[in-house]
């Protein structure tokens, strides 16, 4: 083959990477700018819904496939996460040590407490994932043990709530009237 046409290849070839290569990128920008990394997208995606705990109790413990298993369920449950920041959160995850900050928070850093009433609960725990309206269909829908329930399955989703606020938050919600503000707009 002619030294010109092994140029004429090798140059193709170079350019044809390249453009794989960049595709990523170029798909990055497309959608608004390049993919944030593990820590921010954990901060940004993560903590709307749930405190760093759950996902710190788990750092160690679980692998690459565990947390892929994880991060479609949240992304199932509304989490807004793309393939793309899937994919670097999983990596991300993964790979981190137990203990390892930003997930894990050092002590001193823990979130000061907060007024003990179920309306401040509900105020302020429920409504980090869930709008009022959706609680306020549920109310005098719901009797005290589908409460339960509920509020039970939302900690096993890494609602922060201890089980004294949870029993503050079942009694506020099954003994609010419907239409009762400030959950019912």
């Amino acid at each position: 083959m002619p030294l010109a046409d092994r140029i004429r290849r090798a140059r193709g070839a170079l350019l044809t990477g390249l453009a794989v290569l960049a595709l990523p990128l170029g798909l990055a920008l497309a959608q608004g700018g390049p993919v944030p990394a593990g820590p921010e997208l954990f901060q940004e995606r993560c903590t709307v819904c749930h405190g760093p705990e759950p996902v710190c109790a788990r750092l160690g413990r679980m692998d690459r496939p565990g947390w892929d298993w994880t991060v479609n369920e949240m992304h199932r449950g509304g989490a807004r996460l793309g393939v793309d920041e899937k994919r670097i959160l999983v990596d991300w995850l993964a790979a981190l040590a137990p203990g390892s900050p930003p997930v894990c928070p050092a002590p001193e850093a823990a979130p000061p407490a907060e007024a003990h009433d179920g309306q401040t609960l509900v105020m302020t725990r429920c409504t980090r994932c869930h709008d009022t309206v959706r609680l306020c269909r549920s109310l005098r829908a719901k009797g005290k043990d589908a409460w339960d329930m509920a509020v039970t399955h939302m900690m096993l989703r890494g609602a922060q709530v201890d089980p004294q606020e949870k029993a503050l938050i079942v009694e506020y919600l099954f003994t609010l009237p419907a239409g009762a503000r400030p959950v019912c707009p």
